[in-house]
């Protein structure tokens, strides 16, 4: 007499050999950003990237777009220097209510930081995420005609973009209480940390 088929272990193997199971998304979450000439591949979905925010992958910079990851275009000339200067007021006598940094393409830092100078080495990581911002189609145009920063009063922040020509703007109220979010804020933050 024969045996009765395994009607299960049939089909667990028939289940293992359908590659379009459903999986429920609701326990893995969204995976991260991709970059936008792939597009998003995973099964859950992708996680959407902050706008302007960049990224650096196997020596490749990359700067977020709508959501994914595209290369950076070359805004033109290479930057030589860029510079952060910030400030509060009115200042009490005595005091220095001002700092000032000022990166070089190589990562290398002079600081004045409300009166104590000092240098310092940029990681590797910083100066690639600050070289997708500043290599930036979009940052390149706002350091010509401005960035669209709310008002701020009692502080000040510019920064100053030797690309080779030099180009300077005022961006307190896309720095104070703003968002890294935003590339002028990113990128002012990768400096001032150091």
């Amino acid at each position: 007499m024969d045996a009765a088929p395994d009607v299960k272990a049939d089909a667990d193997s028939a289940a293992d050999a359908t590659p379009d199971r459903a999986i429920d998304c609701s326990n893995v979450g969204c995976a991260p950003p991709p970059l936008c000439e792939t597009g998003c591949q995973e099964v859950c979905g992708c996680c959407a990237c902050a706008e302007g925010m960049p990224f650096s992958m196997n020596g490749t910079a990359y700067i977020c777009q709508g959501g994914c990851y595209a290369p950076v275009v070359d805004a033109g000339a290479p930057w030589s220097a860029f510079s952060v200067n910030t400030g509060y007021g009115p200042c009490p006598g005595g005091q220095v209510c001002a700092s000032g940094w000022r990166v070089t393409h190589d990562g290398a830092i002079q600081a004045n930081k409300e009166g104590v100078l000092s240098t310092a080495q940029m990681s590797q990581t910083d100066l690639s995420d600050l070289d997708a911002i500043l290599q930036n189609v979009d940052f390149r145009r706002a350091m010509i005609e401005g960035f669209d920063c709310p008002m701020v009063f009692d502080v000040f922040t510019t920064v100053t973009l030797e690309a080779p020509d030099v180009q300077k703007q005022s961006v307190a109220g896309c720095v104070v209480g703003g968002s890294e979010k935003v590339p002028v804020a990113r990128a002012v933050t990768l400096v001032t940390k150091y």
